[in-house]
C-alpha cells in the first residue's frame, strides 16, 4: 500500500504495472525476484527467438541462429524491465524516494547498487549482464576525452561529471544506505549504462511523477534485459511495442515488451535495431560513444540573444540557416537584416575558430582508442561542415542585402533627380 501511495499521482496503467511487480519492496520478495530475473536472462528465450549472443564487428550482439526470412521477434516480460517506477518500488529505492531523491536519481542509485557484489539486489542479474565499462563519451578515459576539447560536447561533459559527483555526495550522506556503499565509480557506470542501454520510453509510464525541471539526464529511460544487446543500424526496420497482459505472445499471458525487425536474417547475420535516424553525432557520442559518417541529422547550437534578453539556443543543421534562427536574429537586431547578418557572421566565425583551434594533433588521435578517435573526427568534421556552409550562406545573404541597398539608393537618387 505504501508503494501504491508513492505513485498515487501516476497513471492507472503505472499503478497496475507497479503492483504487478509483487516481489519488489521486501527482502524475501526481492530475493525471489532476483532469482526469477537471473533465470530469465540465462534461459532459452534467445534460442526460441532464433538468436544467439556472440561477439561481432560491433562488439557483443545478437545474431541469427537460423534463417529468418521475416526478421526476428524478441519478447521480454514487462515486470523484468528496470525503469523509474520499478526502481522506486524496490526496498532501497523506496527509502531514497522518502528522503527526497527524484525518480531518475533513484533509478541511477538502484542500478549502481545492483552492481555491487552482495546478495539481495533484485536487479543484480541485469547489472551483471552489462559490460564492465560504459561506452558513452563521459565515461571515456582522459586521453580520449581530450579529443573533445573545444567542442560543445567536451564542455558539457564537465557539467555531467559535477552533477554525478553531487548526487553521489547526497547518496553517501543519506541516513539510509544499502548494505554495501555505492562508490562514485559505480554511480558513473550506472549513468553510462542508462544512457547507452536504456530505451527512450517508460514501459508503464511514470513521467507524471516528476516535473521536467527536476530532470538532469533527459527523458525517462528503461533498461530491458537481453534486448540491450541489440546493436544499432540506421538503415534497419525495427519497432518495439508493449503488449498488455492477456496477449499470449509469451505463452503465459503476462504483459510483455516485444522487439521486432522485419529485415530478413540469414544464419550468422547480426540482428539490429534502429536507435533513431534523427540523432546527431553529438547525441550518439553522448549516449553510445560512437558517431556516424556524414550524419544527416548533425546540428550545431548557437546562443542568440533576442531583444537584449537571455540567449536562446538555436540549431543549424546541414540544410543551413533555419527560419527559427533567422527570426530570432531579426528580433535581436530590431528587424535590421544587415545587423542580424553581422551578429550571425560573428557567432559562426567565433565557433568555427574555436573548433579549428582546438583540433587535436595526430599524436593525440593516435593515443586514443581507434574507434573513438574516428568517431571524434566524424563529429568534428560535421561541425566544421555545418559552420562553413552557414558562413557561406551568410556571406551570400550579405551580398544580396548590399545589392538591395544599392538598388534602393539608386532608385531614391533617380527619383530625386526627376523632381528637380
Amino acid at each position: 500500500q505504501s508503494q501504491l501511495r508513492e505513485v498515487a499521482t501516476c497513471s492507472m496503467e503505472s499503478v497496475i504495472m507497479a503492483a504487478a511487480r509483487g516481489h519488489l519492496g521486501t527482502g524475501p520478495g526481492e530475493a525471489l525476484f532476483a532469482t526469477e530475473l537471473a533465470s530469465f536472462i540465462s534461459g532459452d528465450d534467445l534460442s526460441k527467438a532464433g538468436l544467439v549472443q556472440t561477439v561481432g564487428p560491433l562488439g557483443r550482439g545478437l545474431f541469427a541462429s537460423r534463417s529468418m526470412p521475416s526478421g526476428y521477434e524478441l519478447t521480454i516480460p514487462s515486470r523484468f524491465v528496470l525503469n523509474e517506477a520499478a526502481a522506486s518500488a524496490t526496498e532501497f529505492g523506496s527509502r531514497l524516494r522518502g528522503y527526497g531523491f527524484t525518480l531518475e536519481e533513484t533509478l541511477l542509485a538502484v542500478l549502481a547498487d545492483a552492481r555491487l557484489p552482495r546478495v539481495g539486489s533484485p536487479f543484480a542479474a541485469l547489472a551483471a549482464s552489462f559490460p564492465a565499462e560504459a561506452p558513452d563519451a563521459r565515461s571515456w578515459p582522459d586521453a580520449d576525452r581530450l579529443l573533445l576539447c573545444g567542442t560543445d560536447l567536451g564542455a558539457a561533459l564537465g557539467g555531467a561529471d559535477a552533477d554525478l559527483a553531487a548526487l553521489w555526495s547526497r547518496i553517501a550522506s543519506c541516513p539510509y544506505q544499502s548494505p554495501a556503499p555505492i562508490s562514485l565509480a559505480d554511480l558513473c557506470w550506472a549513468a553510462g549504462m542508462l544512457l547507452s542501454r536504456g530505451f527512450p520510453t517508460e514501459f508503464g509510464d511514470a513521467t507524471a511523477l516528476v516535473q521536467p525541471s527536476e530532470r538532469l539526464w533527459g527523458e525517462p529511460k528503461a533498461l530491458v534485459p537481453v534486448a540491450d544487446l541489440i546493436n544499432h543500424d540506421r538503415s534497419c526496420s525495427s519497432t518495439f511495442t508493449i503488449e498488455p497482459a492477456g496477449v499470449p505472445s509469451d505463452g503465459e499471458g503476462e504483459a510483455c515488451v516485444v522487439f521486432r525487425n522485419t529485415d530478413p536474417r540469414e544464419v550468422g547475420e547480426e540482428a539490429f535495431i534502429n536507435y533513431g535516424t534523427d540523432k546527431s553525432n553529438e547525441e550518439l557520442l553522448v549516449a553510445f560513444g560512437f558517431a556516424d559518417d556524414n550524419n544527416t541529422a548533425d546540428a550545431v547550437a548557437l546562443m542568440i540573444s533576442s531583444d537584449g534578453g537571455p540567449g536562446r539556443r538555436c540549431l543549424i543543421g546541414r540544410t543551413g540557416i533555419t527560419q527559427e534562427l533567422w527570426d530570432t536574429l531579426l528580433a535581436g537586431a530590431g528587424n535590421a537584416e544587415s545587423l542580424a547578418l553581422k551578429i550571425l557572421k560573428s557567432a559562426l566565425g567565433a565557433k568555427l575558430g574555436t573548433i579549428r583551434d582546438s583540433e587535436p594533433s595526430p599524436e593525440a588521435y593516435a593515443a586514443a582508442m581507434k574507434g573513438r578517435a574516428e568517431s571524434v573526427r566524424r563529429y568534428r568534421r560535421g561541425v566544421v561542415d555545418i559552420l562553413q556552409g552557414a558562413s557561406e550562406e551568410c556571406a551570400t545573404l550579405a551580398q544580396l542585402d548590399l545589392a538591395s541597398s544599392d538598388d534602393d539608393e539608386s532608385t531614391s537618387e533617380s527619383g530625386t533627380g526627376a523632381e528637380h
